[in-house]
């Protein structure tokens, strides 16, 4: 008798035990996944979330301008804006990260929160790559490559010596590649191969609208000594 109701005691040891430690992998298994929330557009328009206490979206209201106005779309912008990680946030600090491929929305929330989710506007023409040279009797930019539909009317570029700080004045040209002739001593005071030269370069399209600024460093291989003084 005696047997029997120390083995029923360890029986309800065991199930109490088991049964705890489901309560355990239950609570650690709700807490890594439930608060991971993905937000798609047809999330936004199906539940009304936008604009509410969950979700506000800021759309910037030119390029590279830095101000934002609240957007009344009921879909993430899929042309024309990139998602801002900087600015996006959430006041209770829930995480907003973005899926480019899939655009969506993905919030990592542990409570109840609201966030702000920031697009940039892409500008209109958009410079992706360039590459310049700096040589011993000119200066120019040699390659340009452009995200437009629309020809290109005139470019602007600055030469900048930033281990001088010294810069040139905007040049502005029609034709790339571009060569600036008799380079010493008028673009830039006389440069020595090891300073760091760079260019910035933005372009302009025959309707008036102005790209990106792209910053890059010249080619300096070819650059010459300054003299010495006399």
């Amino acid at each position: 008798m005696s047997a029997s109701k120390s083995t029923r005691k360890v029986n309800i040891i065991l199930i109490f035990l088991i049964l705890l430690l489901l309560v355990i992998i239950f609570t650690l298994l709700t807490f890594n996944n439930v608060n991971k929330v993905v937000i798609s557009s047809e999330s936004i328009s199906k539940n009304n979330i936008i604009n509410s206490n969950t979700l506000t979206m800021m759309y910037e209201t030119e390029a590279d301008s830095g101000e934002y106005q609240v957007s009344s779309d009921t879909t993430w912008p899929e042309d024309g804006y990139i998602f801002n990680s900087e600015l996006s946030s959430c006041e209770n600090g829930s995480k907003i990260t973005w899926d480019d491929e899939k655009k969506k929305v993905v919030m990592q929330a542990n409570t109840s929160d609201k966030c702000y989710v920031y697009f940039d506007k892409k500008p209109a023409i958009e410079i992706i790559n360039a590459t310049g040279h700096a040589g011993e009797v000119s200066v120019g930019i040699d390659s340009v490559s452009i995200n437009s539909i629309n020809p290109i009317k005139i470019y602007y570029v600055k030469f900048i010596n930033l281990t001088t700080n010294e810069e040139s004045e905007v040049i502005s040209f029609t034709e790339i590649p571009y060569r600036y002739y008799s380079y010493y001593g008028i673009i830039l005071p006389c440069v020595s191969p090891d300073e760091n030269v760079i260019a910035e370069l933005y372009v302009e399209d025959i309707y008036g609208n102005i790209s990106n600024v792209y910053e890059f460093s010249l080619n300096t291989s070819g650059m010459w000594l300054c003299p010495k003084e006399i």
